[in-house]
């Protein structure tokens, strides 16, 4: 009697130790499937309102990605809800600052067209293009300014003289490595493929890798205008 008694003690801890970790750690289908569906709607939200630092993986459009992380086992359910909330209060700050005039004149959009040069785009309306010849500011009446009369925004200073090729391969893998991380700036610069693409159709394809680093580090230089 002892031993049923105490085989039916450990079959209700059992029991009861799988709820509790159910409610805490099993957000459930049912619960997944809203809180996939409210990412989503949050990501569009954001994009559509140009709104700045809208990135994988907590903002994106991928129904499944988002219901496949709730339902993982390790996520507890609060976790979820507290990304629900966090991209709801972004969301309502930005639209807040936007009512208080603190968006009067923010970034809201960058671009690369297709010759290389970038665009800044702000709230107001003022597009702001910068290349190797400067800056030139249009204004929605149609103005354009160049301040300084369009003289270059980078000092010009005598070129170092650019080695042909790395001079051991431990050197070119490191150099490939640091090329291929600018691109990665770049890519989270412009946030998006399209305008990315841009870049890459720029980027001659028979440039050296120290002509790359040169090249995509001018670019990003460009995008951090402000």
């Amino acid at each position: 009697m002892y031993l049923l008694n105490k085989k039916k003690n450990i079959v209700k801890l059992i029991l009861l130790t799988g709820l509790c970790a159910t409610y805490i750690w099993g957000a459930g289908s049912t619960f997944c499937k809203k809180y996939a569906e409210e990412a989503v709607g949050q990501f569009y939200l954001a994009k559509y309102h140009h709104m700045p630092g809208i990135h994988p993986p907590v903002w994106q459009d991928d129904y499944e990605a988002h219901k496949k992380w709730c339902e993982l086992p390790i996520i507890p359910r609060i976790a979820a809800e507290n990304e629900t909330r966090k991209r709801k209060i972004y969301i309502d700050n930005f639209f807040q600052r936007s009512r208080t005039g603190d968006q009067s004149h923010c970034l809201v959009h960058k671009n690369i067209l297709p010759d290389g040069s970038v665009e800044i785009h702000y709230s107001d309306g003022v597009i702001k293009t910068i290349t190797d010849r400067g800056i030139s500011i249009k204004y929605p009446d149609g103005r354009i300014v160049r301040p300084n009369g369009g003289i270059q925004i980078y000092t010009n200073v005598q070129r170092a003289t650019m080695p042909k090729e790395p001079a051991t391969l431990q050197e070119k893998n490191w150099l490939l490595f640091h090329a291929s991380k600018l691109l990665e700036v770049i890519k989270a610069q412009v946030q998006d493929e399209q305008v990315f693409q841009n870049y890459i159709n720029f980027e001659d394809a028979n440039l050296s890798i120290f002509e790359q680093i040169e090249k995509r580090s001018q670019t990003i230089k460009y995008l951090a205008v402000p």
